[in-house]
């Protein structure tokens, strides 16, 4: 059996889940990357250089302490309103913020003032993907590269809001040619392995999330993501070596032990099963799915 993102939701609000009769299915852990909200484990999408391009007297901005930061890029303003890089400065502060409405409104004056700042149209576009315009956000990014061809950010923005739309092939071609200009970006590989994995495409999603192991073997969420590509792929040693590499690195990381426990249930281990979905509430009493695998496993 296959679950649904609905009927998980339902499991999700029951405080827990009477055992099934008899052991249903669950299936190739299809699911799993919805389950546990896979992009939520990624790294967080930010420029690689966070700071705008300081020209006119502008600084990079300090992103810890963002109140005194606006106040002085706003004297700068109305010291002088044509400052293009303080408003775009402004509004990438307000970006990160979380004040997109405001990102987008400094941007577009950034953008009025110096049609080719490319770094405006850049942070448009994220402000624009937080609010899911989508298409606005995609049109920026690519008036950006249209500016700056060799803008490695803004080809890994693009294909991250290609890849919310489900566009997996222009996505993977956007972490692609990212991959190309910067051959150590660890965010590109990550996303294109997810673009990969969306699309069917276990093996080249192993290969990238392999890859962004290397660059950081330290990372838990990496064996994780792999090993669920693994299991998908019908690899389930292998995929159950690569969960219980990442409980070694977090042992405290509750989607691993639910990606494990699927993994053997599959494989009619079910003893090793409820071992994992015990660990589940043991470390979290209200992740209350884990009632339903577990009772299913019984």
């Amino acid at each position: 059996m296959i679950l649904s993102i609905d009927a998980i939701a339902v499991l999700g609000e029951c405080k827990s889940v009477e055992a099934q009769p008899e052991r249903r299915k669950i299936g190739k852990v299809k699911k799993i990357k919805q389950t546990l909200r896979v992009e939520q484990r990624l790294p967080r999408k930010l420029p690689m250089d966070i700071a705008p391009a300081i020209t006119n007297g502008i600084s990079e901005p300090d992103l810890e302490e963002t109140s005194p930061e606006i106040k002085r890029l706003t004297k700068l303003i109305e010291s002088n309103p044509r400052n293009a890089a303080a408003f775009r400065a402004r509004g990438f502060i307000y970006y990160f913020d979380g004040k997109y409405d405001l990102a987008i409104a400094d941007s577009t004056k950034a953008i009025t003032l110096n049609p080719k700042d490319a770094e405006a149209y850049n942070n448009r576009g994220l402000a624009y993907d937080q609010e899911n315009q989508l298409k606005r956000a995609i049109a920026d990014y690519s008036q950006a590269l249209a500016i700056n061809p060799k803008y490695t950010e803004v080809y890994f923005n693009r294909g991250s809001s290609y890849l919310r739309k489900k566009n997996f092939q222009r996505a993977i071609a956007d972490f692609t040619k990212a991959i190309r200009i910067y051959p150590e970006y660890l965010n590109a590989y990550a996303y294109r392995g997810l673009a990969y994995s969306e699309n069917k495409q276990f093996k080249l999603a192993i290969a990238d999330t392999t890859k962004c192991i290397e660059l950081e073997p330290e990372d838990a969420g990496n064996y994780l993501r792999r090993g669920i590509d693994y299991v998908e792929d019908g690899k389930y040693n292998e995929g159950i070596a690569d969960f219980s590499k990442a409980i070694e690195l977090n042992p405290k990381l509750v989607d691993v032990y639910l990606s494990r426990g699927l993994a053997y249930f599959d494989k009619s281990d079910y003893e090793k099963a409820i071992a994992d979905y015990s660990k589940i509430l043991e470390l979290n009493s209200l992740f209350t799915i884990a009632y339903y695998f577990r009772g299913n496993a019984i």
